[in-house]
């Protein structure tokens, strides 16, 4: 009687593994949206953080035993279509309070995430205070669909004052600043500096005079995601994953 009981346990044990790797094989493949700019960034010589940010995403996901495939796309249609399948997730995306109820926030791609406000270095509001900047008539601009236009609007930026642009370059704020259509615009000094470089400026050419958030990305899933492959992910460790900082400029940390 122990014996076939024993058998029968044994049987039940195969079983329930064959069905779970069953399962699994049978999950769909994820899609992950990413910013098209991230796909000419990492080929340059200056995109060491965002290949390394590339990498500790494969790490993670090849860790949870899902295939993946990365979709470059303009950030306005990875938002999009993010919300519009149940195997998809986003790279990148600013963990902000008005996008907690729409995501689960799955890997953090970078520990800190402090995001600047930036000047023409030979502008005379560098060395205006905040007050003056929101009082005053200066313009500021912002990719539209990011989370970037928010935090100007936390900051104290009149809405009237912040002028929305579609992503139609990587540079496309930089070159507003340097041309003087705005005063403001906002970033992370480390890829307005590449980008100032790209247009032929020098990297110093627009200093950070101010944080204005400082909300940390992340590997997010929609709540819609496929509960099999939520489950899947939040039960993968990280506790080996590599610890990701984007670097401080001009004191602004």
């Amino acid at each position: 009687m122990v014996k076939a009981l024993l058998s029968w346990m044994f049987l039940l044990l195969v079983a329930s593994s064959f069905a779970s790797n069953t399962c699994a094989s049978e999950l769909p493949v994820l899609n992950v949206y990413v910013d098209s700019e991230t796909k000419e960034v990492i080929q340059s010589p200056q995109g060491q953080l965002s290949r390394a940010a590339l990498d500790k995403l494969d790490m993670f996901l090849n860790a949870s035993g899902l295939k993946y495939e990365l979709v470059f796309v303009d950030w306005p249609k990875a938002i999009e279509q993010v919300q519009q399948d149940d195997h998809s997730l986003i790279f990148q995306l600013l963990k902000t309070p008005r996008r907690a109820s729409r995501f689960y926030w799955i890997m953090p791609v970078f520990e800190d995430g402090d995001m600047a406000l930036m000047v023409r270095a030979d502008s005379p509001m560098a060395s205006q205070t905040r007050e003056q900047w929101i009082q005053g008539k200066s313009l500021v601009a912002c990719t539209l669909a990011t989370a970037h236009c928010n935090a100007l609007l936390r900051f104290g930026f009149d809405k009237k004052r912040i002028f929305t642009v579609a992503p139609s370059s990587m540079d496309v704020l930089e070159q507003l600043l340097m041309l003087e259509r705005v005063d403001f615009i906002p970033g992370y000094p480390m890829a307005v500096a590449r980008n100032l470089q790209r247009l032929g400026y020098e990297d110093s050419a627009a200093i950070a005079v101010a944080t204005i958030d400082t909300s940390v990305d992340y590997l997010a899933a929609p709540k819609h995601l496929q509960e099999t492959l939520l489950q899947q992910l939040l039960q993968t460790p990280q506790d080996d994953l590599p610890k990701l900082h984007m670097p401080c400029a001009d004191g602004i940390c």
